[in-house]
């Protein structure tokens, strides 16, 4: 059994040899790594070369493209993926050879460890070593399980079947940040068993220029929402479109909402030429009353940015820490 690693890499250079380092010292040796970056830098081609990775140049912003980038270039059974600024325990592959031996695995998703910027191990709660297997006729009642297991995230935790990611080419191919949710979602709406393990396979960096910067300021937090909530609504247009009568379609459906509803007033408070607007239609697509009511309060705000629009994002922006530290398992001093 061959294993893919796909590495994807735009713009920065500060981290990518640490993760190919990580690759070096797998325990299991039959796989094959295909580096997928926008630059030229000698002494990384060379390090790339020198093992015999495959080097390939993409010039094009979307992760998916580069993902789909790597897929044409490479040839192994079970495909994995590596972010340039993560790295993977020495016992990881080995450990995804082990789990895909039995034909009716279709999806990996084991947990990570934080390291920080300079690849110092955060303070993490110790964990419950647990692997699960979802098995296929079981995803759809333990979907709220597979949720509260982050299985959906982080592309460096994730590992697939070959054929899964080739039947969605095309759509990978314009999927501009949220491949983990992609992949995920694909695994749920096709046959196959679903494993995930608390085991720390992955270390997962926190810094300044990542989606999970968990100490951001509301400031920062403001900016880096209207940069990247239009990119992640159209990767959920696209999903919606492919996944329409899977039974994670009313999830799709919630978390355009909730991105549309923040971005509505973060474009008013920043006076953004761009604004979006919600509208009276986004109500009756709201999935519950809850929803409608939130919905509801999101409407009104729209015209009042800098006074109920201000407060209802601050609120949104003080739960959002609170979760992403729970979600880190961070234990505070």
């Amino acid at each position: 059994m061959k294993i893919s690693v796909i590495v994807t890499c735009h713009n920065r250079r500060e981290y990518i040899l640490e993760a190919l380092r990580s690759l070096d010292s797998q325990t299991f040796r039959d796989f094959e790594v295909i580096v997928v970056k926008n630059y030229v830098d000698d002494k990384i081609d060379r390090y790339i070369e020198d093992r015999g990775f495959t080097n390939v140049l993409d010039t094009n912003v979307k992760l998916g493209h580069k993902v789909a980038t790597g897929l044409r270039n490479s040839r192994g059974e079970i495909i994995t993926f590596l972010e340039d600024d993560d790295m993977y325990q020495a016992h990881r592959l080995e450990r995804l050879a082990k789990v895909f031996e039995d034909p009716r695995v279709t999806y990996f998703h084991n947990d990570a460890i934080l390291v920080d910027e300079n690849g110092r191990t955060m303070v993490q709660a110790e964990p419950v070593e647990e692997t699960s297997r979802v098995r296929d006729e079981e995803k759809r009642v333990k979907l709220k399980y597979l949720d509260d297991k982050r299985a959906g995230f982080n592309n460096s935790s994730i590992a697939v079947r070959r054929e899964l990611v080739e039947r969605y080419l095309g759509e990978i191919n314009n999927i501009n940040l949220s491949l983990d949710n992609f992949i995920f979602f694909s695994a749920l709406c096709n046959s196959g068993d679903v494993v995930t393990t608390d085991s720390r396979l992955t270390f997962y960096r926190i810094h300044a220029s990542n989606s999970s910067f968990s100490n951001a300021s509301f400031t920062a937090w403001v900016e880096r929402n209207i940069q990247v909530l239009p990119r992640y609504m159209e990767d959920r247009e696209i999903m919606l479109k492919l996944f329409r009568g899977c039974f994670i379609e009313r999830k799709l459906r919630t978390g355009f909402l909730w991105s549309k509803r923040i971005l509505a007033l973060l474009s008013r408070i920043n006076n953004s030429p761009n604004k979006v607007t919600l509208q009276l239609a986004d109500l009756s697509s709201s999935p519950s009353a809850k929803q409608f009511l939130v919905t509801s309060a999101f409407l009104t705000a729209q015209y009042f940015p800098n006074t109920l629009g201000r407060y209802l994002l601050k609120r949104i922006y003080t739960r959002e820490m609170k979760r992403r530290t729970k979600i880190f398992k961070l234990e505070r001093a």
